[in-house]
């Protein structure tokens, strides 16, 4: 009927050649005219049926995604104006196309470069997309577990049961997971529904998995470091207002007895000074190498000055204090006064915790493997340090034993400023320590050559 229909048109639009091509024929005889109009309608059916395969080729390449395929368009009629249509079709659907691609891209784009992992499953809990974030946290790859129900991706019950609580509820829904073990990770879900639209039907849910480990622990050091130094500030304090009230409430305090308070109350205060130039140091150091004024700087200097300003104390303890030293400079990148307050908390550590009549041994040297570095090193014959308490020692107010600790007049922050300083100089700190037979800590720090 299509056919019959095209061959019409056609015929309606070459009727006069056809007529005028016949009455010439008859004109000349019968038989040829009828010839000559068998020929023309043979012809006319051949243009039609062409035409209308190429427009079904162009319909079929459309439909299987093929857009780059266009219907030549060589008629004025009826199949012109569908040629035209369909080459119209094909432009608006690959430039749609070609939209939708980009926004593909550009939210996997997004999802791949999200810190959170992404994990969305359909109204049957099947999942639908997962970042590779969230593969790392479930512990699977992301293109296995499409298709399969969430609670066979993972075994972490709590994400299959914030899922089915959004979608049963169709509103969000958030907990957070502890994962104990060696990682022992704390995650934070947030689940939210998906729908059609603004108020289409539901679709489905998107769930983020946001590993907040770091943050709980660093908010535990913050809660520790508040309570540490509240009680470190306020035992001074109370200390120095106790002594001073007692030497007010009692005007006929023996002038000894008062002597032996203001004494202790020079002490308390002294602490308490300590305690708080090494709070401001650590604020300084936490600001980040950006607040410090580097240059060039002799390691011999610092290293000199520490070792005069503990002399009287080293004096007092009958500790003597053996220092090695090179004849030529050994040039850091770094702060003067930051470099002694770190080798002058482990001079003064070295020398509270050696015995009376003791040794204390302070070198420093270059190096030039595994690349060139001057190398700090104190060394006393103290306790020592177990094994298990060597990591946390530069931790700030941790300390192996606290009453001896406050006893000797230790804020707990010596050590967290030496590790911090030599960090903010580029370098590293560590410790060789066997209980019993003392400790060497030992600060390295690039060399700095001039030019």
């Amino acid at each position: 009927m299509l056919r019959s229909r095209l061959l019409w048109q056609l015929g309606a639009a070459s009727a006069a050649s056809i007529l005028l091509a016949v009455g010439l024929a008859q004109a000349i005889h019968p038989v040829l005219a009828a010839l000559v109009g068998l020929a023309l309608a043979g012809a006319a059916g051949y243009l039609v049926s062409r035409s209308i395969r190429r427009l079904a080729a162009a319909a079929e390449a459309l439909a299987a995604g093929d857009y780059e395929r266009e219907v030549p368009v060589d008629r004025g009629d009826e199949l012109g104006r569908l040629a035209r249509a369909i080459n119209a079709l094909r432009a608006r659907s690959r430039q749609q196309l070609e939209t939708l691609t980009l926004e593909h891209d550009r939210l996997m784009a997004i999802l791949r470069s999200m810190g959170e992992g992404v994990v969305a499953v359909d109204r049957e809990e099947r999942v639908v997309h997962m970042n590779q974030v969230a593969g790392r946290l479930l512990a699977t790859v992301p293109e296995q577990a499409l298709g399969r129900p969430i609670w066979e991706v993972t075994r972490i019950r709590e994400i299959a049961e914030v899922l089915a609580e959004t979608l049963a509820q169709e509103a969000p829904a958030q907990r957070a997971v502890h994962l104990p073990g060696r990682s022992d990770r704390i995650l934070e879900l947030r689940a939210t529904p998906l729908r059609n639209g603004d108020a289409g039907g539901l679709r489905g849910a998107v769930l983020v998995i946001d590993d907040v480990t770091r943050l709980r622990r660093l908010e535990t050091v913050r809660q520790d470091f508040v309570g540490n130094v509240s009680h470190e500030l306020k035992t001074p304090i109370t200390a120095i207002r106790g002594l001073v009230e007692s030497i007010l409430d009692d005007p006929r305090m023996p002038p000894a007895v008062a002597r032996d308070f203001l004494g202790k109350i020079r002490q308390q205060s002294e602490r308490l000074s300590i305690l708080v130039t090494d709070l401001l140091s650590l604020s300084r150091l936490d600001a980040g190498a950006g607040g410090l004024k580097l240059e060039p700087v002799d390691a011999r200097e610092p290293v000199l000055d520490s070792i005069h300003a503990l002399q009287p104390s080293s004096e007092a303890k009958g500790v003597r204090i053996d220092a090695e030293l090179p004849g030529e400079p050994l040039l850091v990148l770094g702060e003067a006064e930051l470099l002694q307050e770190a080798v002058r908390n482990l001079l003064d550590n070295a020398i509270k915790y050696s015995p009376a009549g003791g040794r204390v041994a302070l070198r420093l040297r270059a190096e030039e493997e595994p690349e060139p570095a001057v190398v700090i090193e104190v060394e006393d014959r103290g306790p020592g340090i177990e094994k298990r308490h060597q990591e946390r020692i530069f931790e700030r107010f941790y300390r192996i034993d606290k009453a001896r600790s406050r006893a000797l007049g230790g804020t707990g922050l010596g050590l967290a400023i030496v590790k911090h300083v030599a960090r903010a100089l580029g370098g590293e700190v560590a410790v060789d320590s066997e209980p019993g037979a003392g400790s060497t800590f030992r600060i390295r720090l690039p060399r700095y050559r001039e030019g």
